[in-house]
């Protein structure tokens, strides 16, 4: 229903999401996804001061996702592979050679959105407090980069709720 301003409250989308990574299954979030596209731009200047812009071309796209997740393990493993362990053997290794397709599907009635990533990384950065008397879970954080095609992040109708 459009509201007085001619805005539809029913587009505004909170909603958990259901979250695959290379094909497995992370599980559903807890709490929100964050989604930050930081888009880095040169701007060419030429007039006499050297200050006026006359052209402004993008010339980096970085696009992290950050979610929390209750499945502990299976996040883990996401970030330190099937042995569960973190070593030295990735010091100075390429792990954008890992990327695998991220997807983001709402959880919930009327739900059709998946955020679609084709290759993304799952960085070895983890937030993950244990707690003896709360409920707790692992934040991780992915980070988007080209596929072969050049996308990065696009959105899809037709997801989980349907």
């Amino acid at each position: 229903m459009a509201g007085e301003n001619g805005y539809n409250a029913e587009n505004f989308r909170m909603k958990p999401c259901a979250v695959s990574f290379g094909g497995t299954i992370l599980g559903g979030t807890d709490g929100p996804v964050t989604i930050t596209e930081e888009v880095e731009y040169y701007e060419s200047k030429c007039n006499q001061a050297g200050n006026m812009v006359l052209a402004k071309r993008v010339i980096a796209i970085k696009t992290t996702i950050k979610a929390k997740f209750k499945e502990i393990t299976t996040a883990l493993k996401a970030v330190m592979g099937d042995a569960m362990q973190l070593d030295t053997s990735i010091i100075g290794k390429n792990i954008f050679e890992d990327g695998k397709e991220l997807l983001l599907s709402e959880i919930g009635e009327g739900s059709t959105l998946v955020h679609e990533f084709p290759k993304a990384i799952a960085l070895k950065d983890t937030n993950y407090e244990i707690n003896g008397i709360e409920e707790h879970g692992i934040e991780l954080t992915f980070e988007a980069i080209a596929s072969a095609d050049g996308v990065v992040h696009q959105v899809l109708e037709g997801g989980a709720g349907e």
